[in-house]
């Protein structure tokens, strides 16, 4: 049967990439260029190399501390343009393709993540339009922060999607995009109902769980891994008009204090805390923890919602003053009230960043990110340890100006209390992590970094030295896509990102992309050893 089941996918897939585009075919016969960059130069669209005045800040890097050399970066001007692109890249073998849209990779994967990489910059594919009343069509250079304008002029609506406005909508989403909805609407990925993506034999592909449906599977996951994808068609929804804000933080907090912030958020994210609630605990240690983040609910009830959390810890000793009150005692325990709800956009703009337009200055620093979902409580022990060492160790590099920090997210809740994101099962994609309690990110980070030499040659094994005690006490550790972690071997990151999904992914990846076209990153699918 199994193997019956797999003649059936490949079947499927090499009907789904029969047809080729005679025009792309022909050209590539007829190769007439030395090189894939003279090849680019004939499409006529804008095409930076490393001769051309912009070239230093088109490459320059989130993360300064991968700093990948492209060979090219072009400037596709629509889909036909995008084609030949990747007519340009199956006429030279070993040509790799990366398409870039935000540009906030943890790893520079936009920029190939290694050298020799063909940037497809996105920025030309912009258009925004409304489907249906409750679908919204995303071209592949849109902005978090472009659409969620788009959509607050256009009825108030609300979607999902990670924090960070700058963050570009297509690469997030592949990577899954979770944020301060996602409890109450799902995740970009969930939210996504079909595709549009030139596939490496240069057909533009239209897929949804039904139509093409291996690759909607395989994008929904590792995007990157398969072609380059031009729109995304998007769930939106009735935004709540009025969430509530909220921070609460303890300073300078004993090491017993630290510990219960951690217990009592575990507890209250298995037990209690209801979909409409994001919630994350940062440690910031020593000097402090903190819990954020909003309610998409009526502000009368934010108190009861809070309470079986806040009452389990001493007073906090910061609340944010535009957003609570006075406190009140309750049962000899001083709780932070809201004053006030806030309109959504100011929720999104409190939580996500600026809605007005992109920084004056990009903003960039050497980072190390390890990430860590967790499927089973952190055991005691565990938490201990690991609020043990913060507060013993963490600033132990500050005189080179290294700092870490971490936080915790309540991702979809626990079996016992379910949210939108626990809604799907897995291998409904190949993202497979909708069953996830918590996730955690830890970053290294070598603040007034100006190149790459500046890095420790100790940071990334330092910052480890936190989490392993957290990925020991999961039985199978899984990381989470969109905080990749450039350390991880083969093995780690099929396993940790992919889980048993990883198989399927290779099937498919031997059909569409078997010269490896869409590998330029050193975490992109691998074709399975026997091909199709």
């Amino acid at each position: 049967m199994f193997f019956y089941r797999i003649f059936l996918l490949i079947l499927d897939l090499k009907l789904l990439t029969a047809s080729h585009d005679n025009t792309l075919a022909n050209r590539q016969q007829e190769n007439k260029y030395p090189d894939v960059v003279s090849c680019l130069k004939a499409i006529e669209d804008p095409l930076l190399t490393p001769e051309s005045p912009e070239w230093t800040e088109a490459i320059k890097p989130y993360n300064l501390r991968i700093a990948p050399i492209p060979a090219a970066v072009i400037t596709p001007k629509d889909v036909k343009s995008a084609q030949d692109v990747m007519a340009c890249a199956r006429l030279f073998p070993g040509t790799r393709l990366s398409p870039l849209c935000g540009g906030h990779s943890f790893v520079s994967y936009g920029l190939g993540g290694t050298d020799g990489a063909v940037v497809v910059s996105m920025k030309s594919f912009k258009k925004i339009q409304m489907v249906t009343p409750r679908v919204v069509r995303v071209g592949g250079g849109v902005l978090v922060r472009e659409l969620t304008v788009f959509l607050l002029n256009n009825g108030g609506l609300q979607w999902a999607h990670a924090r960070g406005s700058e963050v570009g909508i297509v690469g997030s989403a592949i990577g899954g995009a979770v944020g301060t909805a996602s409890r109450l609407i799902g995740s970009t990925l969930d939210t996504v109902v079909a595709l549009d993506i030139i596939l490496p034999d240069g057909n533009l592909t239209h897929a949804t769980a039904e139509e093409n449906a291996d690759i909607f599977f395989a994008v929904l996951g590792a995007g990157s891994s398969f072609g380059i994808i031009t729109s995304l068609d998007i769930k939106v929804f009735e935004a709540y008009p009025n969430p509530v804000t909220y921070k609460y933080q303890w300073d300078k907090p004993t090491l017993n204090q630290s510990v219960m912030t951690f217990k009592a958020f575990q507890d209250y994210g298995i037990n209690q805390a209801p979909p409409e609630l994001y919630i994350r605990l940062g440690t910031a240690l020593p000097s402090n923890v903190r819990y954020e983040g909003v309610y998409y609910g009526d502000i009368k009830q934010f108190e009861d919602i809070m309470k079986p959390l806040l009452s389990q810890l001493s007073p906090p000793d910061v609340a944010n003053a535009t957003l609570c009150s006075v406190l009140k005692a309750d049962n000899n325990h001083l709780l932070f009230l809201p004053r006030r709800a806030v309109t959504y956009a100011e929720s999104e703009v409190t939580l996500s960043g600026s809605l007005d337009g992109p920084p004056a200055t990009r903003p960039s620093a050497a980072t190390y990110t390890n990430s860590l979902l967790t499927f089973e409580p952190i055991p005691d022990n565990t938490i201990q340890e690991f609020m043990s060492n913060l507060m013993a160790r963490s600033e132990e590099k500050k005189s080179i100006d290294f700092r870490m920090q971490q936080f915790f997210d309540l991702w979809g809740g626990y079996e016992s209390y379910n949210s939108k994101m626990t809604a799907k099962d897995e291998g409904t994609y190949a993202f497979p992590h909708t069953k996830a309690l918590l996730v955690f990110r830890a970053d290294g980070v070598l603040k007034n970094a100006t190149n790459i030499g500046a890095w420790p040659s100790d940071g990334i094994s330092f910052v480890q030295s936190f989490t392993k005690p957290l990925f020991d006490s999961q039985k199978s550790p899984r990381s989470y896509i969109n905080y990749r972690d450039s350390a991880y071997t083969e093995e780690q990151w099929s396993s940790r990102y992919y889980s048993d999904q990883y198989p399927k992914l290779q099937q498919i990846k031997a059909h569409l992309d078997p010269a490896g076209i869409m590998s330029a990153n050193p975490q992109s699918i691998q074709p399975s050893p026997g091909g199709v």
